[in-house]
């Protein structure tokens, strides 16, 4: 009787070795698999970090090309008031300039119909002249004889 429990002991012995047996080969497998795994996530892992950096990059050069547009716009715009203030002076010139043209247009006419009086007046006066010295010349012609 005791060979026989000994026999049906060992044999649930046996059974229970191959049960852990097998139960340690899924195990085994289960963390081979959860280290390949993890390998897989690692290389993931290392390529999304080398993506983020790209992006962070990319993000850097597009903030520092907003930054250098801003800049450009800004200085741009400077220019375009600065040529518009140049603008708006050299149009108030030009104003200034032809009203200066008028007053001086009508000083002139002015000055030519002045001028153009005196010589008429000089003319009549020049023609009575040449009258006055026809008569003293008549006169003196007539008192002589």
């Amino acid at each position: 009787m005791l060979a026989g429990a000994v026999a049906a002991s060992g044999g649930e012995l046996q059974e229970k070795l191959t049960q852990t047996k097998v139960q340690a080969a899924k195990w085994e497998q289960e963390l081979k698999q959860a280290v390949e795994r993890l390998a897989q996530d690692q290389a993931l892992l290392g390529e999304n970090k080398h993506l983020l950096e790209r992006k962070r990059k990319d993000l850097q050069d597009l903030a520092e090309s907003k930054a250098r547009l801003a800049f450009e716009q800004g200085d741009w715009e400077s220019r375009r008031r600065e040529a518009e203030e140049q603008q708006r002076q050299a149009q108030e010139v030009l104003i200034a300039l032809r009203k200066e043209r008028e007053v001086l247009s009508r000083e002139l006419m002015a000055q030519e119909g002045l001028a153009q009086k005196k010589r008429q007046d000089q003319q009549t006066m020049e023609q009575k002249l040449h009258n006055l010295e026809l008569k003293t010349a008549r006169w003196d012609a007539e008192w002589e004889t």
